[in-house]
């Protein structure tokens, strides 16, 4: 009796083992993208950042501003407000130098990671679906670590 007593709560130990690990991986995928891109021209490649880390470090632009100067390894943020799920924003941008690449996008105000999509070719037009309601900032970020980058347009409409 007491043998059976013994393996039965081992038993249960390794069982709980188990569901609290399978637990934990499933809460890590099961986080979502905030924002899904398109553009007419192709494919959109899509960069991962980490917003605690960003969101620290990033300027306020003014995307109405003549030019917008994006000195290399830098972010800029702007506050568009609050968007609702399934809404979409057309960010249209051009840039110089247009053989470097240019990182925009839309982050979500409480994420902790963020997408967005890397550029090539000095203008481009993309459309940015928002899977869930909240306030989001349209970033733009200069990947070069030797080149800076000017904005001479950068619009979106919602």
């Amino acid at each position: 009796m007491r043998k059976t007593s013994k393996l039965s709560k081992l038993f249960a130990l390794a069982l709980c083992l188990v569901m609290a690990c399978s637990m934990s991986i499933g809460a890590f995928a099961a986080e979502i993208s905030d924002v899904e891109y398109t553009q007419k021209s192709g494919n959109c490649e899509v960069v991962t950042i980490d917003l605690d880390d960003v969101l620290a470090i990033a300027e306020e632009f003014n995307p109405n501003a003549r030019s917008i100067s994006l000195p290399a390894s830098t972010y800029k943020m702007y506050d568009i407000g609050t968007l609702s799920a399934g809404q979409s924003v057309v960010i249209n941008v051009v840039w110089t130098p247009g053989t470097s690449p240019i990182h925009i996008g839309l982050v979500k105000s409480t994420s902790s990671t963020g997408n967005l999509v890397s550029l090539t070719g000095g203008s481009k037009s993309i459309t940015a679906t928002v899977s869930s309601a909240g306030t989001y900032y349209l970033m733009i970020a200069n990947p070069s670590s030797t080149t800076n980058l000017t904005i001479s347009t950068l619009s979106y409409a919602k």
